[in-house]
């Protein structure tokens, strides 16, 4: 009985028993090879993933160079005119004067982007200041570096020019050569008398005998207004000036008494800001190329020698400007030959600018 029953579990001729084994061990070959292929292609792709990264990096970090630069600047705006000896992305080859010791065969110095991870990249920049009195702009090259890739980015920074501004002063006293406000000359060195490298700012210890400019109340500014001096306000029938954009003013008053939240410290005389209008705050003093010829080609109004303006509530304004004969003012800006005084309307959006005259001249008299 036994052996009747061993007999039947021998394979027979023509039996597959066997194929599933075959099958598997296929399907392992399979797979084992497309694992293979798979792992050859991420190994070759790896470099080009990581170049592609390192590529997308340097690009932040040059970005973050030139965002580093220009906070040096709004911190000092004079920054642009030595080389900073503690400002590891400016060392470099230099062929200018220097106080750091660089020369043409100093390597290019780098700054870490993060302080504590070296990984996210450093960033080295190159400043051209050679178009400052020109354009007003300082050309920045900025290199960013992560691992062997680096990119360049160039771009142009500027402080602003004075047609950035609705309202901007040096010092907020009257121009020393101004007959009108000094009829015998500019009283003390002060105001300007032996030129502007003796006058002095209100701040921090004030100023006697100069004649000041003051802003009253119904006086409204609306537009980007700086003062490298203290401006002077006086409320008038119960009105404040008002500085609808606020302004910014270099007073040190300002920086340690108002803090961008309100005005203390930041005017002085007898009346205060309109609170409806935006906040003052303190910005560090700017001194602005002379870019005067470009106004040449600004259009709006441009008059030649002593010239009074009266701006009237109705939009136009009044002008006096017999130093302007024989020249050209510009559309709707008045007849140049007179009869003065000639009222026009405000140029929307444009440049009112009054040139130097051949010589000296004092508004004659009706032109105060």
């Amino acid at each position: 009985m036994m052996r009747r029953l061993m007999q039947r579990a021998r394979p027979q001729k023509g039996d597959d028993a066997g194929i599933a084994m075959i099958m598997v061990m296929g399907s392992i070959l399979v797979l084992t090879l497309l694992v293979t292929a798979a792992l050859g292609y991420s190994i070759q792709a790896l470099p080009q993933a990581r170049h592609d990264q390192d590529w997308n990096a340097s690009l932040a970090a040059a970005q973050a160079g030139v965002d580093d630069y220009i906070s040096r600047l709004n911190q000092s705006d004079s920054y642009w005119q030595t080389v900073d000896c503690t400002n590891k992305a400016l060392k470099g080859p230099v062929t200018g004067t220097n106080s750091c010791g660089y020369s043409a065969a100093t390597p290019a110095g780098w700054q870490q982007v993060s302080a504590s991870d070296a990984t996210v990249g450093t960033f080295h920049y190159d400043v051209d200041a050679s178009g400052i009195y020109s354009t007003g702009a300082v050309r920045v090259s900025v290199t960013g570096k992560v691992g062997s890739t680096s990119r360049t980015i160039q771009v142009l920074v500027s402080r602003g020019g004075s047609t950035d501004f609705l309202y901007y002063t040096d010092f907020e006293d009257a121009d020393p050569g101004n007959l009108t406000a000094y009829p015998t000359g500019a009283p003390s060195d002060n105001c300007g008398k032996s030129g502007p490298t003796s006058a002095i700012y209100y701040w921090p210890s004030g100023r006697n005998g100069c004649s000041e400019i003051t802003f009253i109340g119904g006086d409204v500014l609306d537009g980007k207004v700086h003062f490298n001096d203290t401006p002077m306000l006086t409320n008038l029938n119960g009105k404040s000036p008002k500085f609808l954009k606020g302004y910014e003013t270099a007073d040190t008053g300002c920086q340690t008494g108002n803090a961008g939240n309100g005005y203390a410290g930041c005017y002085r005389g007898t009346g205060n800001p309109d609170p409806a209008g935006g906040p003052a705050v303190w910005a560090a003093k700017l001194d602005l190329p002379d870019n005067s010829a470009a106004f040449l080609s600004y259009p709006g109004c441009q008059y030649t020698g002593d010239t009074r303006i009266k701006l009237n509530t109705d939009g136009t304004m009044t002008v006096w400007s017999v130093g302007s004969a024989g020249t050209s003012v510009g559309t709707g800006c008045g007849n140049a030959n007179g009869p003065w005084p000639q009222t026009v309307a405000v140029p929307s959006d444009k440049v009112i600018y009054a040139k130097n005259g051949a010589t000296a001249a004092k508004c004659a008299a009706g032109q105060v």
